[in-house]
């Protein structure tokens, strides 16, 4: 594995008991702080064992590029084992640039040299509440190899690991070291072809994809190869049934009634656009119309029609005959005008004319 990196001028993420090899900040054939079983913590400026050194239990790289270049950790085990768990102690102080790997990916292989293709990737999602350090299980499946690789993958400036521990049991059998793949592939036929052709897409498919929801710490990890195989095999199987089954004649026909659906669809859309239309158009046409005829009936004044008939004859009766000093005193004239007027042609014969006219004598009216 890579030696760790300095941070800033008081802290040295570094594996400072390492026994192995180190040659150009690589170390290699020995073990160190990784398998010692001494926990670091949170806040790694701490010095809880009084070592002189800060960050002490921890070893930590850091990727100022934010690339999506691993750190790559081997290790070897002394015979073919049987992986099921690896627990990895990380750091996720993330208020210093710190945080959990964002996916780790494990490869196994018998002689070392060469890695089996069918890998078990975990993705681990973000904490953004708690710094704590915390153990990070990943499931192995019960893969078998005696060398195992993990690749971590950056989620933060710094990944910081304090310690690693599996769980496995030794392995049952005779296990044979991998061949190299070979430099140049042979010619396949049609039906081998397409049968890698879909194999591969399925893998690619289900290395990006599928995964499942670890224990406790919300990380993943997708399907085994075994189990990708069998179900790229279905999947292939069943498409082959359907394939068969159905003709061209079939395909053009149900392309043709998805198509008169989807017309009719519209109709009935544009029907009933163009029925809200008109109803609007009428409401419109209705008010206006009440309006104008209300207008109409503010602008015109009610004429009378009816007719006032005076009869002229009935005027002069009640005024008898003449008008004294023109008093009249309710049809009836006064004493003044009555003596004034006696004799005078009131019972005259004479006449103009041919009208005739009565003497009136003065009534007096009883009480």
């Amino acid at each position: 594995m890579p030696q760790g990196n300095k941070r800033g001028v008081e802290v040295d993420f570094y594996d400072y008991t390492y026994d192995g090899g180190r040659e150009n900040d690589y170390l290699s054939n020995g073990l160190g702080q990784l398998t010692d079983g001494a926990l670091g913590e949170t806040n790694f400026r701490l010095d809880p064992k009084k070592t002189g050194i800060k960050g002490y239990e921890w070893v930590g790289w850091k990727d100022d590029t934010l690339s999506k270049i691993p750190i790559s950790i081997i290790f070897k085990f002394d015979s073919v084992r049987n992986f099921s768990q690896v627990d990895i102690h990380t750091n996720n102080h993330f208020t210093r640039d710190v945080r959990v790997f964002r996916s780790a990916e494990i490869f196994y292989s018998i002689g070392g040299k060469y890695y089996l293709p069918h890998t078990t990737k975990i993705n681990y999602e973000r904490d953004d509440t708690i710094e704590d350090a915390r153990f990070v299980p990943l499931r192995m499946q019960n893969k078998i190899g005696r060398y195992v690789k993990i690749d971590l993958y950056f989620q933060a400036r710094w990944i910081m690991i304090s310690e690693v521990s599996f769980n496995s049991t030794e392995a049952v059998g005779n296990f044979s070291e991998e061949e190299p793949p070979p430099t140049t592939p042979q010619p396949p036929t049609t039906t081998t072809m397409k049968k890698n052709a879909h194999f591969d897409s399925f893998d690619r498919i289900n290395s990006n994809s599928q995964s499942e929801k670890l224990d406790g710490d919300g990380d993943t990890e997708t399907l085994s190869a075994q189990e990708e195989d069998e179900e790229g095999a279905k999947t292939k199987l069943e498409e082959g049934a359907s394939n068969n089954s159905n003709d061209a004649p079939t395909l053009e026909q149900e392309k043709k009634e998805y198509d008169d659906e989807y017309i009719s669809i519209i109709i009935g859309a544009l029907a009933a656009l163009i029925f809200l239309l008109l109803c609007v158009i009428l409401i419109f046409f209705c008010r206006h119309k009440h309006r104008k005829n209300n207008n109409n009936r503010r602008g015109h004044k009610p004429v009378t029609t009816s007719h006032v008939a005076i009869n002229l004859n009935d005027l002069r009766a009640s005024t008898n005959g003449k008008l004294s000093n023109g008093n009249m005193y309710n049809s009836i004239a006064t004493e003044e005008a009555d003596s004034d007027h006696d004799g005078v042609g009131c019972c005259n014969g004479s006449s103009r004319g041919s009208e005739k006219f009565a003497c009136k004598y003065p009534i007096t009216p009883t009480h």
